[in-house]
């Protein structure tokens, strides 16, 4: 029998978040996968609330503007597509709205298996994680206690290399096994061991009966190589776990989704895994080029970096939960990228406002120049916390983004509610500070992670939906990076298009320019740098020549330096950051 070119009819994604809940209806036109519409609710979390009630305005709301019908009169979903091709064969369930899981990590050194716990750690959402090494181990009793008292929701047990320490280990293993029978059912912690592999039969025979175990292999399996993807796969299945005890109506949703079921972290990681393997096999000249996605969201920062298969992931919690608001520093931190005259005052009570309720809507042009500031800030924290955790990401820091990732594709509210195209591509340029040539993407439909997680379902039905130009393409954007003083010409660019316009434009140290390019018009770029400039086509001083595609903005030539200098004085800099912008159209 042959098989079903399209398998799924119809399939509807959830993505249930901390502040919005979105539903996206995935339908055949012309005889391929397409997004037919998405839209978007409040989440319905906190005491006494059902997440089906939002979901369900966001399924109405779906239902217009996708011009389908999947749900019956009573509100119920039609499952799966009836002969009137109502309804919908496959339900695709995302979640990122959870509360954060507390968490215990047990390991040996600080720079040995305790950093590379962190590091799987960070790619979660997780609070109040407790760091514990071998020193520690010298008084059990308070190790014991302290367990005790803050009852981890889950234990992360690590270290030792394969055939390494086992001591230690044990020691650890025998302190979680008396926790672990101290706490009544109802607050026992998940045990997952990803240490050394050795060990594996004692800690089943030592742990099975007295805890839920799980195991993982080893973060560090020799000294100087980490494997965080299995201990990270095997978290996200727990954390979703924990959630459907926590999240009142996620078991029914669950249900709905018959396994296809995920954190939007796990199916985001998916996502860029795909994507750059597939760069890497079809382009011979992508070497160290990799995909990045961010996304700013109500309740965290999410940055994954994938290169060559490998992926490196980072979430935060918004600012206000990262940092003490109560203090100056965040505010200081955040006041430096405000365009407007707002005193820092005023920028510490919005942190505080902002902690307290994360989807927080900008009422003035004061606030909105503030959340706009504290995005930048969130992905400057964000991208320099997943370089430290992922050498090989080799990217982010003072100087910025200085690792090759093309494309990126970004997603978040704070982006996709901006008013214009051109303070979306501010805000990212700002955040991450990118070196060489990068197109920029906007996932205005927030589906990119979706797609990771329906992929597992249907990989034809990603692939299609990706290849039909579901993202909006902000701009191609070219960053030379040199070493000359501002207001001094480093880069001459011809540039011609496919309608055989043909220019030649000299860049200036410290300008950011826009090409006014038709969108959608294939351009031919050949680069004459000058000396000490580097536009990331090959050695420094090299020139090349690039075909790009013009965004909605042309294309952008950001030759402001990196890192970014802002001026000292606060009027001078906002006229310096308000220039900025209005160079992007405002």
């Amino acid at each position: 029998m042959t098989a079903k070119p399209h398998p799924l009819s119809a399939c509807l994604g959830l993505d249930i978040g901390r502040v919005h809940t979105r539903a996206s209806y995935f339908g055949i036109s012309e005889g391929k996968y397409r997004l037919m519409g998405s839209e978007m609710a409040v989440t319905s979390l906190g005491h006494g609330l059902h997440l089906g009630s939002g979901l369900g305005a966001a399924m109405k709301g779906l239902e217009k503007v996708s011009n389908s019908k999947i749900l019956t009169s009573a509100g119920e979903l039609i499952k799966p597509v009836d002969n009137a091709g109502h309804g919908v064969d496959q339900v695709a369930l995302m979640v990122s709205g959870g509360p954060r899981v507390s968490c215990a990590l047990l390991g040996l050194t600080a720079k040995g298996s305790l950093s590379a716990g962190q590091a799987v750690l960070d790619g979660l959402p997780v609070k109040d994680v407790q760091s514990l090494g071998i020193d520690a181990l010298l008084d059990e009793n308070s190790v014991i206690e302290v367990l005790l008292e803050n009852q981890p929701q889950i234990i992360l047990i690590t270290g030792g290399e394969d055939a390494g320490a086992q001591k230690p280990l044990q020691k650890w293993v025998e302190v979680v096994r008396l926790v672990s029978s101290l706490l009544p059912a109802p607050v026992k912690p998940q045990v997952v061991f990803c240490g050394n592999p050795c060990l594996e039969t004692d800690v089943r025979r030592r742990l099975e009966p007295v805890a839920s175990l799980k195991m993982a292999p080893n973060l560090r399996p020799v000294s100087g190589e980490c494997d965080f993807v299995p201990a990270q796969t095997l978290l996200d299945e727990t954390i979703m776990q924990i959630w459907k005890v926590k999240m009142p109506g996620l078991v029914d949703l669950a249900h709905l989704a018959k396994g296809l079921e995920g954190t939007k972290w796990f199916a985001l990681d998916r996502m860029v895994r795909f994507l750059s393997w597939q760069k890497s096999l079809n382009r011979k000249d992508a070497k160290n080029q990799g995909v990045l996605a961010v996304d700013l969201g109500g309740g965290s920062t999410t940055v994954v970096a994938g290169l060559d298969g490998k992926v490196g992931r980072m979430v935060q919690p918004c600012w206000g939960d990262m940092m003490d608001v109560s203090g100056e520093l965040a505010a200081r931190a955040v006041h430096q990228w405000v365009m407007s005259s707002t005193p820092v005052q005023a920028v510490h009570q919005h942190l505080c406002h902002h902690a307290m309720i994360p989807g927080l809507v900008p009422e003035n042009i004061h606030t909105l120049t503030i959340s706009q500031a504290l995005a930048c800030l969130r992905l400057q924290a964000a991208t320099a916390r997943l370089s430290a955790n992922y050498p090989w990401v080799e990217g982010f820091g003072e100087k910025g983004m200085v690792g090759r990732y093309d494309p990126i594709i970004a997603s978040g509210s704070v982006l996709t509610r901006v008013s214009t195209p051109g303070q979306a591509l501010f805000l990212l340029l700002n955040g991450l500070q990118p070196w060489g040539v990068t197109n920029m993407l906007l996932d205005r439909n927030h589906i990119l992670a979706l797609l990771g997680l329906i992929g597992e379902k249907d990989p034809l039905l990603a692939v299609q939906v990706l290849e039909s130009g579901v993202f909006e393409n902000l701009a191609p954007v070219i960053s030379p990076v040199s070493d000359a003083l501002q207001g001094e010409t480093i880069l001459t660019v011809r540039v011609t298009t496919a309608s055989g316009e043909d220019y030649v434009l000299d860049i200036v140290q410290g300008t950011l320019r826009r090409l006014l390019i038709p969108v959608g018009t294939s351009v031919e770029l050949r680069f004459m740098p000058k000396l000490h400039t580097n536009i990331g086509l090959g050695d420094r001083d090299g020139g090349g020549r690039i075909n790009v595609i013009a965004g909605i903005l042309g294309v952008v030539i950001d030759a402001r330096g990196r890192p970014l200098k802002l001026a000292d004085q606060d009027g001078v800099r906002v006229e310096q950051l308000r220039k900025w912008l209005w160079s992007l159209g405002g």
